[in-house]
């Protein structure tokens, strides 16, 4: 049987894993999905600072542009 690493983190109490991270031009693109609740889904923009990488809240152009991003790799 073959092992799988996957990453994960808690939001709010609640236990994310990580489906993907895509990227157009300019931005990177978190997408995370709650363990016990699959439809569950958050959507973070990845930002680097240095030699540090952090997850922030995307606004209405940016989820429309992370979904869109998605919808292309995946559909």
């Amino acid at each position: 049987m073959e092992t799988v690493e996957v990453n994960t983190m808690e939001i709010d109490g609640k236990e994310f894993f990580e489906v993907d991270i895509l990227s157009n031009k300019s931005n990177r693109y978190g997408y995370y999905a709650e363990i016990n609740n699959p439809k569950n889904i958050r959507v973070y923009k990845v930002v680097n600072d240095g030699d540090e990488e952090y997850l922030e809240d995307v606004n209405s152009n940016e989820l429309v542009e992370a979904f869109r991003l998605f919808n292309v790799k995946y559909n």
